[in-house]
């Protein structure tokens, strides 16, 4: 009896373990996808404010040599 006892209880501990195992494994692919939608966000955010400002540094100079006279 007390061996089937600690049987059972060693199959239950060892599926305890792979539950956790795949959790984890779970968890690390769900970080590991946020880390890639991160990337991809700020690279995005980079490429827009680049345009952002070389937009608004084209429309300065632009402005600067239609009101001010060559020197």
């Amino acid at each position: 009896m007390s061996t089937m006892y600690v049987r059972y209880l060693e199959e239950i501990k060892l599926k305890f373990h792979q539950l956790s195992l795949v959790s984890l494994k779970q968890m690390v692919l769900c970080y590991s996808d946020l880390v890639t939608q991160w990337k991809e966000v700020s690279v995005n955010l980079h490429k827009s404010c680049t345009n952002y400002h070389k937009h608004i540094d084209e429309r300065v100079c632009s402005f600067v040599s239609m009101t001010c006279p060559p020197l």
